[in-house]
């Protein structure tokens, strides 16, 4: 899958290379970034209108958001079965946020253009799912856990502290 100046996402078969389909922005804007999940939900994003689209493979428009960055990360994070079950996106401002398919809603997000490491540059999730991963302009790689996750260690590591006391 190849994005394009002239608006468009040309799909090829991995094959024989052949090209299968070609996806055309709605807005008419240059293409600076896509992805495709493994259910073949495909996202195109634009730095020129900061738009982000949702594609089902047969070219059909599904979702639109305005991000309000240029997008500099776009990852789709399946679950086991291979159903997307999120959007990981970064853009130059240094905004992580993750967001629902099927509507590209924010469900949460993560500002990290205050922590002196420059520019986020890419974004993934770990194998086991319970940390973002986020490449930065200075080389280093920031690590997100899962907000519930460190409350569970905390409270974990607090009753092991405190045991005894009332």
């Amino acid at each position: 899958m190849t994005g394009s100046t002239d608006c468009t996402v040309a799909i090829h078969d991995l094959i024989k290379g052949r090209l299968i389909r070609r996806i055309r922005q709605p807005e008419s804007a240059r293409v600076h970034a896509v992805a495709i999940s493994p259910d073949s939900h495909v996202l195109v994003h634009s730095h020129d209108d900061e738009s982000l689209h949702l594609f089902n493979i047969n070219g059909s428009h599904l979702a639109y958001v305005d991000v309000e960055d240029c997008l500099t990360g776009l990852r789709c994070v399946a679950s086991s079965s291979g159903f997307t079950r999120y959007i990981l996106t970064v853009g130059l401002a240094g905004l992580v946020a993750v967001r629902r398919v099927h509507d590209l809603a924010t469900i949460c997000s993560f500002d990290l253009g205050d922590e002196g490491h420059g520019q986020a540059h890419s974004v993934t999730v770990s194998d086991s799912g319970q940390s973002i991963l986020v490449g930065m302009d200075d080389g280093q790689v920031l690590v997100i856990t899962k907000p519930a996750f460190r409350l569970q260690a905390m409270a974990h590591q607090l009753s092991k502290g405190f045991a005894g006391f009332v």
